[in-house]
């Protein structure tokens, strides 16, 4: 079922999510309202000396000029907006949010346009506490709960924005027989691919989304490669890049001209995309979506990815698939001191605010104290386990569930990209190592003792056997030793091994003598 909104069309959708809606209709006076009176509606706002929020690296003037491409759009303009979702911290008091926002809207032929919101920065760091990290501002963009709770948590798949997604693309969705499209960019283009792959029939047209299959289990997987489900990613773009891809991707072309950017609503901060694929230092950029380059019909232009999104690319599978093999190590500890970070700062937060009010007790501050208190005592109680933290937790009741999800999980990934690395094996040996990926993960299998009872030790098997093939064969002492250390080889020496690897290999050599000690 082809999908029935053009590329240029669905960019639309994807800018006016960075929109706070509700600042332009009160009381949730916007549904039904038609997309074609958004321009207005948003040009009577500013006109009555009111600033809409810099958000998503769009200005209020960008935003104004996309509400006016809208309302000129012969089938944009006759959506209907039906529901508006904003999750995001709300005020001081504000401790239960998730960051997640989307706008759900509708045809008069039942078809259903879901847009999803990317990571915000810096109007949410200030709202969240986080205008300055470390004396500095900017650094503090990177703690809103966007990307602490949400983008980092791709490693490990417990984002706390995917079950409020799923329910608002359940309560959404177009009945049978109907057209659901999602649209969204960055962390809104992967929440959308997400959700295609919980749902049958959905169509979507998203922007530079990390990859998400490495989540999903093969029937999610086999879905999403059968919708109509198209990830666009700029051809130097590194967030689009990252992980493992089930949907349709396709790298595409930037603008040619430098066009000019501003890192908020003053002008006096513009700064000039430059789209160089070769230079590292300007790959963020292509994360911008006005660097997307369309043609005379709303096309996406096709292209190949640049060299540091295909190096970023391999990069963290091989980081990912370290994650699975050592139960979540890399996710685990990453997020963990991220939450015992933020809980500091709620208690240090708390702390401060009874110290201001500690001579006054209206009301208003006892009922709100009770909210702080609450957060207080919720950083006090939540310390994660290394079980608990443990991915896909979902699935931690059911053991027989879980062993088989995770089999099919470690295939998949191995699969995937050892067909990359075999490819270009003499290029990746170098470009990976450079970067001390293998190092990195051949030091920590050595620091696991490994047993065959693990449920990834076939995977931590199949990486180790790489390892020794790509660049420990050459010196057969040290691969000996390196495999020794994670695996035990009790009844083998160094001879032996070296004749049974060059007669079955190293994966059978380790399987037939590996011994649990």
């Amino acid at each position: 079922m082809k999908a029935f909104l053009t590329d240029r069309q669905a960019w639309l959708l994807a800018v006016i999510a960075y929109l706070d809606i509700d600042i332009f209709y009160q009381n949730s006076s916007y549904k039904q309202k038609r997309l074609k009176y958004l321009f207005d509606v948003m040009k009577y706002y500013l006109e009555k000396g009111n600033e809409i929020d810099y958000n998503g690296g769009f200005t209020q003037w960008e935003f104004l000029e996309a509400a006016k491409e809208i309302a000129k759009d012969e089938i944009l303009n006759k959506l209907m907006f039906t529901d508006y979702k904003n999750d995001n911290k709300q005020n001081e008091y504000d401790i239960d949010f998730t960051g997640f926002v989307a706008i759900a809207l509708k045809d008069d032929f039942g078809n259903c346009v879901i847009t999803i919101r990317g990571s915000e920065g810096a109007n949410q760091a200030e709202v969240e506490g986080f205008e300055t990290f470390l004396g500095k501002e900017g650094l503090g963009d990177f703690l809103t709960v966007d990307w602490t709770k949400g983008n980092v948590r791709f490693l490990s798949g417990k984002s706390v924005q995917f079950q409020p997604l799923l329910d608002f693309v359940k309560k959404n969705k177009a009945e049978f027989g109907k057209k659901t499209f999602l649209t969204g960019h960055s962390q809104g283009a992967a929440n959308a691919v997400y959700a295609c792959a919980y749902f049958d029939e959905m169509q979507a047209k998203v922007f530079d989304g990390t990859g998400c299959a490495q989540l999903l289990d093969k029937k999610q997987r086999q879905r999403l490669k059968q919708s109509d489900v198209v990830n666009y990613v700029l051809n130097g773009d590194l967030i689009g890049s990252l992980l493992f891809h089930s949907e349709k991707t396709v790298y595409i072309a930037p603008i040619s001209d430098k066009k000019i950017c501003y890192k908020s609503n003053d002008k006096k901060t513009a700064f000039p995309l430059i789209l160089d694929t070769e230079k590292l230092q300007y790959a963020f950029y292509f994360h911008y979506l006005q660097a997307i380059k369309f043609d005379e019909k709303g096309n996406v232009i096709p292209s190949q990815p640049g060299k540091w999104a295909k190096e970023f690319s391999k990069i963290s599978k091989i980081i990912c698939i370290l994650n699975l093999a050592t139960n979540n190590k890399f996710g685990y500890q990453l997020y963990h001191d991220i939450d015992a970070f933020i809980d500091f700062k709620i208690a240090q937060d708390y702390t401060q605010k009874l110290q201001q009010h500690k001579n006054t007790t209206p009301q208003e501050w006892i009922t709100k104290d009770k909210l702080w208190k609450r957060a207080y005592q919720n950083s006090k109680k939540r310390k994660l386990s290394q079980k608990e933290a443990t991915p896909y937790s979902i699935l931690e009741k059911d053991k027989k569930q879980r062993q088989l999800f995770l089999k099919e999980q470690s295939d998949f990934l191995w699969q995937t990209i050892q067909k990359e690395l075999e490819e270009q094996k003499q290029n990746i040996v170098k470009k990976v190592c450079s970067f001390g990926a293998l190092s990195v993960i051949s030091n920590v299998l050595c620091h696991n003792k490994v047993s065959k009872k693990e449920e990834n030790f076939m995977l931590i098997a199949k990486i180790s056997a790489f390892i020794y093939d790509t660049f420990l064969k050459e010196n057969p002492k040290k691969g000996f030793m390196y495999l020794n250390t994670v695996f035990s080889f009790p009844n083998l020496d160094l001879d032996t091994f070296v004749k049974e690897q060059q007669k079955n290999g190293t994966l059978q050599t380790i399987l037939n003598y590996h011994q649990d000690t």
